[in-house]
């Protein structure tokens, strides 16, 4: 058996180092491009849930005006965070509390903010 392995392996003619190398390159090549494409599509993806996240946002402190109540304006973002973080995940496809932070609940709390304070110096 073993002979027969070293008359096959004789028997293949060996790549040069440039081959080789050549070959090595275009594998790189090939897992940049692909990376590339993953990257455009993340940044897509992230762009869909800010957006989510903002309108909401801005509906969430407008509610939270209205009803006048600091407690029940908290608890109107709270419930609006959650379904925003329901709806994004489900439109995006992304699982995981830490992406959903970065890519929504922060800027849905900032924008909550932002609005209901804009909105109660309205009155």
């Amino acid at each position: 058996m073993a002979e027969k392995r070293r008359k096959k392996e004789k028997e293949k003619p060996k790549e040069t180092k440039e081959e080789k190398k050549g070959k090595v390159e275009e594998k790189i090549e090939e897992k940049q491009e692909e990376q590339k494409v993953d990257d455009k599509n993340e940044l897509k993806l992230s762009r869909i849930s800010v957006i989510i996240h903002v309108i909401l946002g801005v509906a969430a402190g407008w509610l939270s005006n209205y009803i006048g109540d600091v407690l029940y304006g908290i608890g109107i973002m709270i419930v609006l965070l959650l379904v925003s973080g329901y709806v994004s995940e489900k439109v995006v496809n992304k699982k995981g509390i830490k992406w959903w932070l970065g890519n929504g609940g922060a800027v849905f709390v900032l924008i909550w903010l932002i609005s209901w304070i804009y909105f109660l110096n309205m009155v």
